[in-house]
């Protein structure tokens, strides 16, 4: 019997959407990127967590593999989707809750960002989550998760209290920092090697509007806004509230050159906070930036979906000279791209985002996580690289160009003393290796704990969601 057949069975038809029906086809038409649909033999939607436990029982003793589905934003294939196999999609499972006693938020995987933050502002409160209000759950937060207040309160799998699991025989556990730590402690940064989480309790704090928002300059202010890059990222741990990204981007439909658009954000919502003086001394020919709320700011820039993606990511020691090499990498990349491919039919981003040594401390402090950024001793700037297309055939030149581009600007690192050796899980492109990158130390601490909670290896050899511990080289 097939495993759809198997859940039908089982009493699971209502939550079961096949190829032939128009909410299975819907359902795969809102993947954020059109290169992840890979049509599975069936969509199971779960409504609650003895659903999921249920669901896995029934799939663990089946033939064939398993896909996840929280948001369905991460950007490669086979990272939330499968072809011949049944996709667990979360997206159902949407609820977000409020404890004043507690003051814990309790959020499912299936809404999105902007959902979140709109709706704890019914309650008065935030959390730490996403910057695009497109992106899901389950991926950010088991991937780390950069967010604007990472300054204050380091990454936002630093502020989940507990998780509520699924564990590959269908039981459902809590992880926080008495009851099975060591998962907890795994789940922050460990991706999808231990189970199914199907509840984040988060620490909250008072919701208060914030000033920021983008500004975009000429490519000619490109090396000056270069300098302010690397001061702010020095200068970070005495400006906790401000963050910071510039991205030397090409959208042909907006405009026929390379312009550096510019995120600045003061979370305390202190308008022309001193941080950005320099920043803001510098010339913009559009400037978005005022006081809103975190879901208006997450909302207001959303990434197109329905795009080919392509992303590569590295991180480099706080130096202008990496910038200032990665942005004229990528003037010679657009020009290439346009004797390639239609102008209007590809954009780029080139960006990079401060990782000072803070953002670390904040995570040792709060019970520790799995990115072992706490071994980076000195501050360091995150870059990602992202191409999309229209077709996949435009998609395949764009990968070629975007593989070659990371490869040398890596060399150029490594020959000049600017490598850092850690790559962002949520960032990076699938021929990369994140976990490997959280140190030896880490690496082995994600393996015994996925050996505990999963030890016939469910989790690595069926459900392919996320970046595998069994792949990493011991």
């Amino acid at each position: 019997m097939t495993q759809c057949k198997e859940l039908a069975f089982a009493g699971f038809e209502d939550l079961i959407l096949l190829p032939e029906s128009g909410a299975y086809l819907e359902r795969e038409a809102s993947y954020w990127a059109a290169n992840v649909q890979l049509h599975p033999t069936c969509i199971v939607q779960p409504r609650t967590t003895e659903d999921v436990s249920r669901i896995v029982k029934v799939l663990v003793k089946t033939n064939g593999l398993v896909a996840l589905r929280s948001g369905g934003h991460t950007q490669w294939s086979e990272a939330n989707d499968i072809h011949n196999g049944v996709t667990i999609d979360l997206g159902r499972m949407t609820n977000v809750t409020y404890d004043a006693n507690s003051k814990l938020a309790s959020i499912q995987p299936g809404p999105r960002w902007g959902d979140v933050y709109q709706e704890l502002l019914t309650y008065g409160v935030c959390v730490t989550g996403g910057r695009d209000g497109n992106v899901g759950i389950g991926g950010y937060l088991t991937g780390g998760g950069n967010s604007y207040y990472a300054g204050i309160r380091g990454f936002a799998c630093d502020n989940v209290a507990n998780f509520e699991v699924v564990l590959a025989d269908g039981q459902i556990v809590n992880a926080n920092a008495n009851s099975n730590p060591d998962l907890w402690t795994a789940l922050k940064g460990g991706s999808g090697n231990f189970g199914i989480v199907t509840r984040f309790d988060m620490y909250t704090f008072a919701a208060k509007d914030l000033w920021g928002g983008i500004r975009a300059a000429t490519r000619s202010e490109g090396d000056r806004l270069a300098q302010t890059m690397v001061d702010f990222t020095d200068n970070n741990s005495r400006n906790l509230a401000d963050a910071y990204i510039i991205n030397y981007t090409f959208n042909g439909s907006a405009s026929p050159d390379v312009l550096v658009a510019h995120v600045i954000v003061d979370t305390d919502g202190l308008i022309n906070a001193s941080a950005f003086d320099e920043i803001q001394r510098v010339p913009a020919i559009m400037n978005d930036v005022k006081m809103r709320t975190m879901a208006n700011m997450a909302d207001s820039y959303l990434l197109p979906s329905g795009q080919q993606q392509v992303w590569f990511s590295l991180t480099f020691k706080n130096d202008i000279k990496i910038i200032k090499k990665a942005s004229e990498m990528h003037d010679e990349l657009v020009d290439e791209l346009k004797s390639l491919v239609p102008v209007d039919n590809f954009t780029t981003q080139c960006l990079f985002q401060p990782i000072p040594t803070l953002f670390a401390q904040h995570s040792v402090q709060r019970g520790g996580n799995m990115l072992g950024l706490d071994d980076v001793k000195e501050n360091a700037l995150l870059w990602l690289i992202t191409g999309a297309t229209e077709t996949p055939g435009q998609q395949n030149i764009m990968r070629d160009k975007l593989t070659a581009f990371s490869a040398t600007l890596e060399k150029f690192a490594k020959d000049n003393g600017l490598h850092v050796d850690w790559q962002y899980l949520n960032y990076v492109d699938k021929t990369q290796n994140p976990l490997q990158s959280y140190g030896p130390d880490n690496v082995d601490f994600i393996r015994k704990v996925a050996a505990k909670y999963d030890p016939a290896g469910v989790f690595q050899k069926k459900v392919v969601t996320g970046w595998k511990i069994s792949k990493v080289s011991p």
